[in-house]
């Protein structure tokens, strides 16, 4: 299934959940269902300092899928993490570098989400996109 399918399901997911309390509450339980970063990869070339959030992160080519693991010391950020993860992992360069991550407009993300998990998404989709592009070099 690629980006703009998984999306799909997102938007679908999230439309079904009737307040802002119930999506906050599913994005931190996405959050916890990530696995913890290796903590000798918490190195200054794995992380995204944004504002107050700490992303960390990497990838690895297989075949032709990037597959991207991430985490954060924020518990709301890393259900976003785990929403742009679930969307870019294991996905090619092309489709990653071809579809940007609108749902998190759809999901009403965009308005929810404090500047610092703003600028920190900003960061992290700068960063699924670079490694697309190094990747497919």
């Amino acid at each position: 299934m690629g980006c703009r399918e998984i999306q799909g399901e997102i938007i679908k997911e999230f439309a079904a959940l009737d307040t802002w309390e119930d999506k906050y509450r599913h994005i931190i339980k996405m959050g916890r269902s990530l696995p913890p970063f290796p903590e000798d990869l918490k190195t200054t070339e794995h992380t995204l300092m944004s504002c107050q959030t700490v992303i960390w992160h990497r990838a690895a080519l297989d075949g032709d899928r990037i597959t991207i693991h991430a985490n954060s010391d924020s518990l709301q950020m890393r259900g976003l993490i785990a929403l742009l993860l679930r969307v870019y992992s294991r996905q090619t360069a092309g489709d990653i570098l071809n579809t940007p991550p609108d749902f998190l407009s759809e999901i009403g993300m965009d308005t929810f989400q404090s500047v610092n998990h703003s600028t920190g998404i900003e960061a992290f989709v700068e960063q699924i996109r670079s490694y697309a592009r190094q990747m497919s070099a």
